[in-house]
Protein backbone atom coordinates (compact mmCIF):
# COMPACT_ATOMS: atom_id res chain seq x y z
CA UNK A 1 0.00 0.00 0.00
CA UNK A 2 2.79 2.43 0.89
CA UNK A 3 4.61 1.67 -2.35
CA UNK A 4 1.46 2.26 -4.34
CA UNK A 5 0.76 5.62 -2.70
CA UNK A 6 4.28 6.89 -3.32
CA UNK A 7 4.32 5.62 -6.89
CA UNK A 8 1.19 7.65 -7.61
CA UNK A 9 3.28 10.80 -7.40
CA UNK A 10 5.61 9.76 -10.25
CA UNK A 11 5.18 10.48 -13.94
CA UNK A 12 5.70 6.97 -15.40
CA UNK A 13 6.27 8.16 -18.96
CA UNK A 14 9.08 10.49 -17.86
CA UNK A 15 10.80 7.58 -16.18
CA UNK A 16 10.32 5.29 -19.16
CA UNK A 17 11.81 7.85 -21.53
CA UNK A 18 14.97 8.26 -19.47
CA UNK A 19 15.40 4.52 -19.09
CA UNK A 20 14.93 3.95 -22.80
CA UNK A 21 17.52 6.61 -23.55
CA UNK A 22 19.91 5.03 -21.07
CA UNK A 23 19.62 1.72 -22.91
CA UNK A 24 20.08 3.35 -26.31
CA UNK A 25 23.24 5.13 -25.25
CA UNK A 26 24.84 1.85 -24.22
CA UNK A 27 24.14 0.39 -27.70
CA UNK A 28 24.08 -3.16 -26.48
CA UNK A 29 21.42 -5.86 -26.13
CA UNK A 30 20.47 -8.47 -23.55
CA UNK A 31 17.34 -9.99 -22.09
CA UNK A 32 16.07 -10.30 -18.55
CA UNK A 33 13.28 -12.73 -17.89
CA UNK A 34 11.74 -12.12 -14.47
CA UNK A 35 9.08 -14.45 -13.13
CA UNK A 36 7.67 -15.67 -9.84
CA UNK A 37 10.73 -15.56 -7.63
CA UNK A 38 13.30 -16.29 -10.32
CA UNK A 39 15.50 -14.47 -12.80
CA UNK A 40 16.72 -15.94 -16.04
CA UNK A 41 19.50 -13.85 -17.53
CA UNK A 42 20.95 -14.39 -20.96
CA UNK A 43 24.40 -12.75 -20.75
CA UNK A 44 26.36 -12.47 -23.99
CA UNK A 45 29.92 -11.25 -24.48
CA UNK A 46 32.33 -11.44 -27.43
CA UNK A 47 35.01 -14.16 -27.51
CA UNK A 48 37.98 -13.61 -29.66
CA UNK A 49 38.00 -17.11 -31.04
CA UNK A 50 37.55 -15.60 -34.50
CA UNK A 51 40.66 -13.52 -33.85
CA UNK A 52 43.18 -15.98 -32.35
CA UNK A 53 46.10 -13.59 -32.70
CA UNK A 54 44.40 -11.23 -30.26
CA UNK A 55 43.17 -13.89 -27.84
CA UNK A 56 45.90 -13.21 -25.32
CA UNK A 57 45.30 -9.45 -25.29
CA UNK A 58 41.70 -9.05 -24.13
CA UNK A 59 41.53 -5.59 -22.64
CA UNK A 60 37.84 -4.74 -22.67
CA UNK A 61 34.46 -6.37 -22.07
CA UNK A 62 30.95 -5.43 -23.20
CA UNK A 63 28.10 -5.53 -20.71
CA UNK A 64 24.82 -5.84 -22.54
CA UNK A 65 21.83 -3.98 -21.04
CA UNK A 66 18.87 -6.06 -19.96
CA UNK A 67 15.41 -5.84 -21.47
CA UNK A 68 12.26 -5.88 -19.33
CA UNK A 69 9.95 -8.56 -20.73
CA UNK A 70 7.71 -8.83 -17.66
CA UNK A 71 5.01 -6.52 -18.99
CA UNK A 72 5.30 -4.54 -15.74
CA UNK A 73 6.62 -0.99 -16.30
CA UNK A 74 7.49 -0.72 -12.61
CA UNK A 75 10.22 -3.32 -13.14
CA UNK A 76 12.15 -0.90 -15.38
CA UNK A 77 13.97 0.39 -12.32
CA UNK A 78 14.95 -3.11 -11.30
CA UNK A 79 16.08 -4.17 -14.77
CA UNK A 80 18.07 -0.99 -15.30
CA UNK A 81 19.68 -1.44 -11.90
CA UNK A 82 20.83 -4.95 -12.80
CA UNK A 83 22.53 -3.60 -15.91
CA UNK A 84 24.22 -0.81 -13.98
CA UNK A 85 25.45 -3.23 -11.30
CA UNK A 86 27.09 -5.39 -13.96
CA UNK A 87 28.64 -2.37 -15.67
CA UNK A 88 30.02 -1.29 -12.30
CA UNK A 89 31.37 -4.74 -11.62
CA UNK A 90 33.07 -5.60 -14.90
CA UNK A 91 35.85 -4.35 -17.11
CA UNK A 92 34.84 -3.87 -20.75
CA UNK A 93 35.48 -6.45 -23.45
CA UNK A 94 35.11 -7.57 -27.09
CA UNK A 95 34.22 -11.33 -27.69
CA UNK A 96 31.45 -13.79 -27.38
CA UNK A 97 29.91 -16.62 -25.50
CA UNK A 98 26.56 -17.10 -23.81
CA UNK A 99 25.40 -18.52 -20.49
CA UNK A 100 21.95 -18.78 -18.95
CA UNK A 101 21.46 -18.21 -15.21
CA UNK A 102 18.44 -18.96 -13.05
CA UNK A 103 18.57 -17.57 -9.52
CA UNK A 104 16.11 -16.49 -6.88
CA UNK A 105 15.58 -12.73 -6.93
CA UNK A 106 16.88 -12.48 -3.38
CA UNK A 107 20.23 -13.84 -4.59
CA UNK A 108 20.68 -11.06 -7.13
CA UNK A 109 23.93 -9.68 -5.75
CA UNK A 110 25.40 -13.17 -5.50
CA UNK A 111 24.44 -13.58 -9.16
CA UNK A 112 26.50 -10.49 -10.05
CA UNK A 113 29.53 -11.94 -8.30
CA UNK A 114 29.11 -15.36 -9.91
CA UNK A 115 28.76 -13.86 -13.39
CA UNK A 116 31.73 -11.53 -12.99
CA UNK A 117 34.04 -14.26 -11.75
CA UNK A 118 32.92 -16.61 -14.53
CA UNK A 119 33.48 -13.94 -17.19
CA UNK A 120 36.88 -13.14 -15.73
CA UNK A 121 37.82 -16.82 -15.93
CA UNK A 122 36.59 -17.16 -19.52
CA UNK A 123 38.49 -14.06 -20.66
CA UNK A 124 41.56 -14.83 -18.56
CA UNK A 125 41.19 -11.47 -16.81
CA UNK A 126 42.87 -11.52 -13.42
CA UNK A 127 40.76 -9.96 -10.68
CA UNK A 128 42.51 -7.90 -8.02
CA UNK A 129 42.37 -9.05 -4.41
CA UNK A 130 39.92 -6.22 -3.64
CA UNK A 131 37.66 -7.29 -6.52
CA UNK A 132 37.76 -10.92 -5.45
CA UNK A 133 36.88 -9.95 -1.89
CA UNK A 134 34.11 -7.67 -3.08
CA UNK A 135 32.37 -10.37 -5.11
CA UNK A 136 32.86 -12.97 -2.38
CA UNK A 137 31.03 -10.67 0.06
CA UNK A 138 27.88 -10.64 -2.08
CA UNK A 139 24.77 -11.37 -0.05
CA UNK A 140 21.05 -11.80 -0.53
CA UNK A 141 19.03 -8.68 -1.28
CA UNK A 142 15.31 -8.10 -1.11
CA UNK A 143 14.26 -7.17 -4.68
CA UNK A 144 11.50 -4.85 -3.46
CA UNK A 145 13.99 -2.99 -1.25
CA UNK A 146 16.41 -2.75 -4.14
CA UNK A 147 13.69 -1.44 -6.44
CA UNK A 148 12.69 1.23 -3.92
CA UNK A 149 16.34 2.26 -3.61
CA UNK A 150 16.69 2.65 -7.39
CA UNK A 151 13.60 4.86 -7.45
CA UNK A 152 15.13 6.97 -4.72
CA UNK A 153 18.29 7.39 -6.78
CA UNK A 154 16.26 8.48 -9.80
CA UNK A 155 14.57 11.28 -7.86
CA UNK A 156 17.73 12.38 -6.02
CA UNK A 157 19.41 13.16 -9.33
CA UNK A 158 16.73 15.72 -10.15
CA UNK A 159 18.30 17.74 -7.31
CA UNK A 160 15.18 19.73 -6.51
CA UNK A 161 13.43 20.06 -3.15
CA UNK A 162 10.54 17.93 -4.39
CA UNK A 163 12.94 15.38 -5.84
CA UNK A 164 14.78 15.08 -2.52
CA UNK A 165 11.54 14.58 -0.59
CA UNK A 166 10.38 11.84 -2.97
CA UNK A 167 13.81 10.19 -2.91
CA UNK A 168 13.80 10.14 0.90
CA UNK A 169 10.44 8.35 0.92
CA UNK A 170 11.82 5.64 -1.34
CA UNK A 171 15.01 5.18 0.70
CA UNK A 172 12.92 4.89 3.84
CA UNK A 173 10.63 2.43 2.08
CA UNK A 174 13.67 0.33 1.15
CA UNK A 175 14.66 0.17 4.83
CA UNK A 176 11.10 -0.59 5.88
CA UNK A 177 11.26 -3.63 3.60
CA UNK A 178 14.86 -4.55 4.53
CA UNK A 179 16.36 -2.74 7.56
CA UNK A 180 19.83 -4.10 6.71
CA UNK A 181 19.99 -2.74 3.15
CA UNK A 182 23.12 -0.59 3.55
CA UNK A 183 22.94 1.50 0.33
CA UNK A 184 19.61 2.98 1.43
CA UNK A 185 21.34 4.51 4.46
CA UNK A 186 23.85 6.24 2.20
CA UNK A 187 20.93 7.50 0.14
CA UNK A 188 19.45 9.05 3.27
CA UNK A 189 22.83 10.55 4.16
CA UNK A 190 22.92 12.11 0.71
CA UNK A 191 19.49 13.64 1.23
CA UNK A 192 20.57 15.35 4.45
CA UNK A 193 23.73 16.68 2.85
CA UNK A 194 21.83 17.96 -0.18
CA UNK A 195 19.38 19.87 2.01
CA UNK A 196 22.11 22.39 2.76
CA UNK A 197 21.57 23.60 -0.81
CA UNK A 198 17.93 24.30 -0.01
CA UNK A 199 18.06 26.42 3.10
CA UNK A 200 19.34 24.16 5.89
CA UNK A 201 22.62 24.69 7.74
CA UNK A 202 25.31 22.05 8.18
CA UNK A 203 24.72 22.16 11.94
CA UNK A 204 21.08 21.17 11.34
CA UNK A 205 21.80 18.13 9.15
CA UNK A 206 25.09 16.62 10.30
CA UNK A 207 23.85 14.44 13.19
CA UNK A 208 21.31 12.65 10.98
CA UNK A 209 23.72 12.50 8.05
CA UNK A 210 26.49 10.94 10.13
CA UNK A 211 24.10 8.48 11.78
CA UNK A 212 23.09 7.21 8.34
CA UNK A 213 26.70 7.00 7.10
CA UNK A 214 27.85 5.15 10.22
CA UNK A 215 24.97 2.69 9.95
CA UNK A 216 25.78 1.92 6.32
CA UNK A 217 29.42 1.17 7.16
CA UNK A 218 28.42 -0.83 10.22
CA UNK A 219 26.43 -3.07 7.88
CA UNK A 220 29.18 -3.15 5.22
CA UNK A 221 32.56 -1.69 6.13
CA UNK A 222 33.75 -1.77 2.50
CA UNK A 223 30.63 -0.25 0.96
CA UNK A 224 31.80 2.18 -1.78
CA UNK A 225 28.82 4.46 -1.19
CA UNK A 226 29.66 4.68 2.51
CA UNK A 227 33.26 5.72 1.87
CA UNK A 228 32.07 8.15 -0.79
CA UNK A 229 29.92 9.82 1.87
CA UNK A 230 32.96 10.09 4.16
CA UNK A 231 34.86 11.73 1.30
CA UNK A 232 31.98 14.16 0.78
CA UNK A 233 31.93 15.02 4.48
CA UNK A 234 35.66 15.72 4.54
CA UNK A 235 35.38 17.87 1.42
CA UNK A 236 32.27 19.98 1.88
CA UNK A 237 31.67 20.01 5.62
CA UNK A 238 34.99 19.43 7.40
CA UNK A 239 37.43 21.02 4.91
CA UNK A 240 39.92 18.21 5.55
CA UNK A 241 41.60 17.93 2.17
CA UNK A 242 43.92 15.00 2.94
CA UNK A 243 41.13 12.88 4.39
CA UNK A 244 38.89 13.76 1.46
CA UNK A 245 41.42 12.57 -1.09
CA UNK A 246 42.07 9.35 0.83
CA UNK A 247 38.38 8.50 0.98
CA UNK A 248 37.74 9.39 -2.67
CA UNK A 249 40.62 7.17 -3.74
CA UNK A 250 39.44 4.31 -1.52
CA UNK A 251 35.93 4.65 -2.93
CA UNK A 252 37.23 4.36 -6.48
CA UNK A 253 39.45 1.41 -5.57
CA UNK A 254 36.35 -0.35 -4.27
CA UNK A 255 34.31 0.60 -7.35
CA UNK A 256 36.24 2.18 -10.26
CA UNK A 257 32.99 2.60 -12.22
CA UNK A 258 31.19 4.63 -9.56
CA UNK A 259 30.15 7.54 -11.78
CA UNK A 260 28.98 9.89 -9.06
CA UNK A 261 32.19 9.44 -7.09
CA UNK A 262 34.22 10.20 -10.23
CA UNK A 263 32.34 13.44 -10.85
CA UNK A 264 32.40 14.64 -7.25
CA UNK A 265 36.07 13.72 -6.90
CA UNK A 266 36.47 16.00 -9.89
CA UNK A 267 34.69 18.79 -8.02
CA UNK A 268 37.08 18.29 -5.10
CA UNK A 269 40.03 18.51 -7.49
CA UNK A 270 38.76 21.79 -8.93
CA UNK A 271 38.80 23.23 -5.41
CA UNK A 272 42.44 22.21 -5.16
CA UNK A 273 43.21 23.93 -8.47
CA UNK A 274 43.97 20.62 -10.21
CA UNK A 275 41.79 21.26 -13.24
CA UNK A 276 43.15 18.74 -15.73
CA UNK A 277 42.84 15.91 -13.21
CA UNK A 278 39.36 17.14 -12.35
CA UNK A 279 38.15 17.14 -15.94
CA UNK A 280 39.64 13.69 -16.53
CA UNK A 281 37.69 12.26 -13.58
CA UNK A 282 34.48 13.99 -14.65
CA UNK A 283 34.78 12.71 -18.21
CA UNK A 284 34.99 9.15 -16.90
CA UNK A 285 31.81 9.76 -14.91
CA UNK A 286 30.07 11.20 -17.95
CA UNK A 287 31.19 8.27 -20.10
CA UNK A 288 29.56 5.96 -17.55
CA UNK A 289 26.34 8.03 -17.47
CA UNK A 290 26.23 10.49 -20.40
CA UNK A 291 22.57 11.45 -19.98
CA UNK A 292 23.04 12.70 -16.43
CA UNK A 293 22.39 16.45 -16.48
CA UNK A 294 24.19 16.95 -13.16
CA UNK A 295 27.40 15.35 -14.42
CA UNK A 296 27.35 17.29 -17.68
CA UNK A 297 26.79 20.55 -15.81
CA UNK A 298 29.49 19.91 -13.22
CA UNK A 299 32.06 19.49 -15.97
CA UNK A 300 30.95 22.99 -16.95
CA UNK A 301 31.84 24.15 -13.43
CA UNK A 302 35.35 22.75 -13.88
CA UNK A 303 35.76 24.81 -17.06
CA UNK A 304 34.32 27.90 -15.36
CA UNK A 305 36.62 27.65 -12.34
CA UNK A 306 39.53 27.18 -14.72
CA UNK A 307 38.47 30.37 -16.56
CA UNK A 308 37.64 28.56 -19.79
CA UNK A 309 34.37 30.44 -20.19
CA UNK A 310 33.44 29.50 -23.75
CA UNK A 311 33.99 25.81 -23.05
CA UNK A 312 31.98 26.18 -19.85
CA UNK A 313 29.04 27.80 -21.69
CA UNK A 314 28.94 24.95 -24.21
CA UNK A 315 29.06 22.37 -21.40
CA UNK A 316 26.31 24.05 -19.36
CA UNK A 317 24.13 24.08 -22.46
CA UNK A 318 24.59 20.30 -22.71
CA UNK A 319 23.41 19.90 -19.14
CA UNK A 320 20.43 22.23 -19.66
CA UNK A 321 19.41 20.33 -22.80
CA UNK A 322 18.89 17.34 -20.51
CA UNK A 323 17.30 19.26 -17.63
CA UNK A 324 16.30 22.85 -18.49
CA UNK A 325 15.61 23.82 -14.88
CA UNK A 326 18.86 22.54 -13.33
CA UNK A 327 19.81 25.38 -11.00
CA UNK A 328 23.55 24.67 -10.79
CA UNK A 329 23.83 24.82 -14.58
CA UNK A 330 21.88 28.07 -14.74
CA UNK A 331 23.97 29.62 -11.97
CA UNK A 332 27.18 28.55 -13.71
CA UNK A 333 25.97 29.88 -17.06
CA UNK A 334 25.15 33.24 -15.45
CA UNK A 335 28.67 33.35 -14.01
CA UNK A 336 30.22 32.75 -17.44
CA UNK A 337 28.26 35.60 -19.00
CA UNK A 338 29.12 37.89 -16.07
CA UNK A 339 32.85 37.23 -16.43
CA UNK A 340 32.69 37.78 -20.19
CA UNK A 341 31.02 41.15 -19.61
CA UNK A 342 27.80 39.92 -21.25
CA UNK A 343 25.57 41.45 -18.60
CA UNK A 344 22.26 41.36 -20.44
CA UNK A 345 22.76 37.64 -21.05
CA UNK A 346 23.68 37.17 -17.39
CA UNK A 347 20.52 39.01 -16.37
CA UNK A 348 18.37 36.87 -18.67
CA UNK A 349 19.83 33.67 -17.18
CA UNK A 350 19.22 35.06 -13.67
CA UNK A 351 15.55 35.39 -14.59
CA UNK A 352 15.52 31.81 -15.84
CA UNK A 353 17.21 30.66 -12.63
CA UNK A 354 14.74 32.31 -10.25
CA UNK A 355 11.80 31.20 -12.38
CA UNK A 356 13.07 27.60 -12.31
CA UNK A 357 13.58 27.66 -8.53
CA UNK A 358 10.25 29.39 -7.88
CA UNK A 359 11.90 32.31 -6.06
CA UNK A 360 9.43 35.01 -6.96
CA UNK A 361 10.84 37.46 -4.40
CA UNK A 362 14.27 37.35 -6.07
CA UNK A 363 12.78 37.63 -9.55
CA UNK A 364 10.78 40.70 -8.61
CA UNK A 365 13.79 42.32 -6.89
CA UNK A 366 15.95 41.58 -9.93
CA UNK A 367 13.50 43.18 -12.34
CA UNK A 368 12.91 46.18 -10.11
CA UNK A 369 16.62 46.77 -9.66
CA UNK A 370 17.25 46.53 -13.39
CA UNK A 371 14.58 49.12 -14.12
CA UNK A 372 16.01 51.47 -11.49
CA UNK A 373 19.74 51.15 -12.16
CA UNK A 374 20.70 48.46 -14.62
CA UNK A 375 22.62 45.22 -14.09
CA UNK A 376 24.55 46.00 -10.91
CA UNK A 377 21.49 47.42 -9.19
CA UNK A 378 19.56 44.30 -10.21
CA UNK A 379 22.20 42.13 -8.53
CA UNK A 380 22.18 44.37 -5.43
CA UNK A 381 18.42 44.25 -4.97
CA UNK A 382 18.36 40.48 -5.50
CA UNK A 383 21.05 40.18 -2.81
CA UNK A 384 19.03 42.33 -0.43
CA UNK A 385 15.90 40.27 -1.07
CA UNK A 386 17.79 37.06 -0.30
CA UNK A 387 19.35 38.70 2.76
CA UNK A 388 15.85 39.64 3.96
CA UNK A 389 15.03 35.95 4.41
CA UNK A 390 17.32 35.99 7.48
CA UNK A 391 18.71 32.56 6.65
CA UNK A 392 22.46 32.17 6.97
CA UNK A 393 22.32 29.05 4.78
CA UNK A 394 22.16 31.39 1.77
CA UNK A 395 25.41 33.15 2.73
CA UNK A 396 27.38 32.11 -0.38
CA UNK A 397 24.55 33.10 -2.73
CA UNK A 398 24.22 36.49 -1.04
CA UNK A 399 27.99 37.03 -1.22
CA UNK A 400 27.93 36.12 -4.92
CA UNK A 401 25.19 38.64 -5.71
CA UNK A 402 26.93 41.42 -3.76
CA UNK A 403 30.15 40.65 -5.63
CA UNK A 404 28.33 40.89 -8.97
CA UNK A 405 26.88 44.20 -7.72
CA UNK A 406 30.37 45.49 -6.91
CA UNK A 407 29.76 45.73 -3.15
CA UNK A 408 32.98 44.19 -1.82
CA UNK A 409 32.44 44.89 1.87
CA UNK A 410 29.04 43.27 2.08
CA UNK A 411 30.28 40.34 -0.01
CA UNK A 412 33.13 39.81 2.48
CA UNK A 413 30.71 40.09 5.42
CA UNK A 414 28.69 37.22 4.00
CA UNK A 415 31.74 35.12 3.12
CA UNK A 416 32.77 35.32 6.77
CA UNK A 417 29.28 34.18 7.78
CA UNK A 418 29.59 31.34 5.25
CA UNK A 419 32.80 30.22 6.95
CA UNK A 420 31.14 30.31 10.38
CA UNK A 421 28.34 28.09 9.08
CA UNK A 422 30.62 25.78 7.04
CA UNK A 423 28.81 26.48 3.79
CA UNK A 424 29.85 23.86 1.25
CA UNK A 425 31.05 25.95 -1.68
CA UNK A 426 33.80 27.59 0.36
CA UNK A 427 36.11 24.88 -1.00
CA UNK A 428 36.16 26.83 -4.30
CA UNK A 429 37.14 30.14 -2.68
CA UNK A 430 40.61 30.17 -4.23
CA UNK A 431 39.60 29.16 -7.75
CA UNK A 432 36.26 30.80 -8.51
CA UNK A 433 36.75 33.84 -10.79
CA UNK A 434 33.85 35.66 -9.14
CA UNK A 435 35.98 36.24 -6.03
CA UNK A 436 38.78 37.96 -7.98
CA UNK A 437 37.66 41.48 -6.94
CA UNK A 438 38.06 40.42 -3.28
CA UNK A 439 41.25 38.44 -3.59
CA UNK A 440 43.72 41.09 -2.39
CA UNK A 441 41.64 42.09 0.62
CA UNK A 442 43.16 41.04 4.01
CA UNK A 443 39.80 39.63 5.12
CA UNK A 444 39.71 37.35 2.08
CA UNK A 445 43.31 36.25 2.63
CA UNK A 446 42.43 35.43 6.23
CA UNK A 447 39.58 33.20 5.03
CA UNK A 448 41.99 31.31 2.78
CA UNK A 449 44.30 30.68 5.75
CA UNK A 450 41.41 29.38 7.85
CA UNK A 451 40.39 27.08 5.00
CA UNK A 452 43.98 25.81 4.61
CA UNK A 453 43.95 27.01 1.00
CA UNK A 454 46.94 28.69 -0.70
CA UNK A 455 47.20 32.35 0.22
CA UNK A 456 48.04 34.78 -2.57
CA UNK A 457 47.03 34.33 -6.19
CA UNK A 458 44.24 32.06 -7.34
CA UNK A 459 45.25 28.41 -7.72
CA UNK A 460 45.10 28.14 -11.49
CA UNK A 461 47.16 25.31 -12.93
CA UNK A 462 45.98 25.16 -16.55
Amino acid sequence: MLLRSISAGIVPEEIKVRLRREKLRKRRKAILYSGAGALVILAAVLILTLFPKRAEAIDSIAVLPLENLTGDAEQEYFVDGVTDELIDALPEERSLWAETYEWAKTDLLMLYGEMVQMIAEKTQVRLTSKETTRFARAHQVNPEAYEAYLKGEFHWYKFTEKGLETALKYYELALEIDPDFAPAYTGIAGIWGSRTYFGMLASEVMSKRMAAINKSLELDSMLPEGHYMLASNATWFEFDWEEAEREFQLTLELNPNYAQARVFYGLFLTGMGRFEEAKAQMRIGIELDPLNSMYQSYLGLAYLRGRQFDEAIAQFQKGLALQPDFADALGGLRGCYHHKGMYEEALAVSRRLYTATGEQDLLEALNRGHEEGGYREAMRQAAEALEARSNRAYAMDIATLYTYAGDKERALDWLEIAYQEKIQNLIYLNVYPKWDPLRDDPRFQDLLRKMNLPVGKSSISD
